[in-house]
């Protein structure tokens, strides 16, 4: 899970330095939004883990953790997609119809 909130991190900077960040109104580096974005990202994932860990313990099981951990790791592949895409890396056009597709519905709710 580390390795892809690296690569995705990685990614980020250089979109950022490219000018083609779709975090920041000028598409430009900022630090603040980067480290702010970066621990949110981690503090949430830490939390919602532990949270997964307890319930785990709590009730028995093992799934719920692993569960929290591969949504976490789907979604950070995505924006991996995502940043690939934006830095004009090939990308299949059936992956790019998804990733818009997803976009619209985030952006309806």
């Amino acid at each position: 899970m580390i390795l892809f909130i690296l690569i995705d991190y990685v990614l980020g900077l250089y979109l950022a330095i490219k000018k083609k960040s779709a975090k920041t109104v000028s598409g430009g580096l900022s630090s603040e939004v980067s480290f702010s974005r970066l621990v949110k990202k981690f503090l949430l994932m830490f939390v919602v883990i532990i949270v997964c860990v307890r319930l785990d313990l709590l009730l028995g099981l093992d799934i719920i953790e692993t569960a929290a951990m591969m949504c976490f790791i789907i979604n950070e592949a995505i924006s991996i997609l995502e940043n690939c895409a934006l830095a004009g890396l090939p990308i299949p056009e059936k992956v790019i119809k998804i990733l818009d597709v997803m976009e619209k519905d985030n952006n309806k709710q």
